[in-house]
């Protein structure tokens, strides 16, 4: 099936089964706004720059400016700030970095710093969480091929234990669904295990580095000492320097996979809306870890955890046809809905209307005549 074909289809499938609301409307370089305009390719002369200052070392931007942007009001609360329009909403935190976006729990990488009577977030946060999430288009175009689908554990490593079938059957079952469901629309699926064998790490993320899939998606179970927990949770890898959702201790190191920090950041937060739509299982967010097949990929990465095998009655539900069908349609249009953010525009012009919002200048704010950091 032709390229075309497959996005047609799967815009179809979006179109016709979804009912999400719809996503609207990266770095290092001198000035965050000066970031954000080369990750969205965009050149706005008529811009507000986006302020930033040092703290503890790290770059943090004022959420004034973060709302100005994308057309947002803001309100300041005691306990946080909520950034929203009719259709986008943003909601952060001073104590705790459990937050949300578009009505989707989000862990984002540290709650927001108030400082001197002002609310600031991380750049990171800036263009790697919420800029990803609300943008019509990111900048990193794709061409969707190649998928490679890893079910986890296996062989001798059985994972969680359910009141059914444990972590490595469950796994398996809901990836060879997916697999047939991916071919059937013309993709190419390489799988990382097809029977009841247990492939280590490196061999995982060997095998991508062979056959250098598109996009790789890992599927797992999850277990907790508190039976009464569950839900879907959908990883990302942490980007460098930040802290990942499970501990407090940034880490600077650099790795492949955070060369795709923007993608990986809409891969998982399209894929974890339309999970959540299709199965109507408890949110528990998009967040970020550090796992071995994800911060060694070579291209746009997730892991979903598919629900708790130590709570009973999801346990059995996972177990089933019907949960796992639900959760395959719900990855399925995830991909749908990532797959239009990546795809290529045929002309520059469309490309220029894609993102939302005004593109910031590359210029510090004056105020006074006098060039200020925040």
């Amino acid at each position: 099936m032709m390229m075309k074909s497959r996005f047609v289809f799967l815009l179809l499938l979006l179109s016709l089964v979804l009912s999400l609301p719809g996503a609207e409307n990266g770095a290092g370089s001198a000035d965050p706004a000066e970031a954000l305009r080369k990750l969205a390719g965009q050149e706005t002369k008529a811009a507000k720059p986006i302020r930033y200052i040092f703290y503890s070392g790290v770059r943090y931007v004022l959420l004034f400016d973060v709302a100005d942007f994308y057309g947002l009001t803001s309100q300041y609360t005691k306990k946080g700030v909520v950034l929203y329009s009719s259709t986008r909403r943003v909601e952060m935190f001073y104590e705790k970095r459990e937050g949300s976006i578009n009505g989707t729990k989000t862990f984002f990488l540290a709650p927001v710093l108030y400082l001197d009577k002002r609310p600031y977030i991380t750049e990171s946060d800036f263009l790697r969480v919420i800029d990803p999430a609300l943008r019509t288009r990111i900048s990193r175009k794709q061409t969707i091929r190649t998928i490679m689908i890893d079910p986890g554990h296996g062989g001798s490593d059985p994972g969680a234990k359910g009141p059914v079938q444990s972590e490595k059957q469950i796994n398996l079952l809901i990836a060879v669904k997916l697999k047939r469901a991916l071919e059937k629309l013309g993709f190419r699926v390489i799988m990382t295990r097809t029977g009841d064998t247990f492939p280590a790490l490196k061999d995982r993320t060997d095998m991508a580095k062979k056959y250098k899939p598109d996009l790789f998606i890992s599927i797992h179970c999850n277990s907790a000492a508190n039976t009464a927990v569950r839900g879907i949770e959908t990883f990302l890898v942490t980007p460098a320097g930040a802290c990942s959702t499970a501990d407090k201790t940034p880490q600077s190191t650099r790795y492949t996979g955070n060369a795709y920090d923007q993608n990986n950041y809409r891969l998982a937060y399209d894929v974890h809306r339309s999970l959540l739509k299709f199965t109507g299982c408890e949110d528990r967010g998009v967040r970020h870890a550090r796992f071995f097949v994800l911060r060694n990929s070579v291209c746009p990465s997730i892991l979903i955890e598919c629900g708790f095998l130590s709570n009973d009655s999801e346990g059995r539900l996972l177990a089933s046809n019907e949960r796992q069908n639900k959760i395959v349609a719900g990855i399925l249009s995830g991909l749908a809905r990532y797959a239009e953010a990546v795809k290529p525009l045929p002309n520059p012009a469309e490309e220029k209307k894609a993102g939302t919002g005004a593109a910031a200048s590359g210029t510090q704010s004056s105020a006074g005549g006098k060039t200020q950091k925040r």
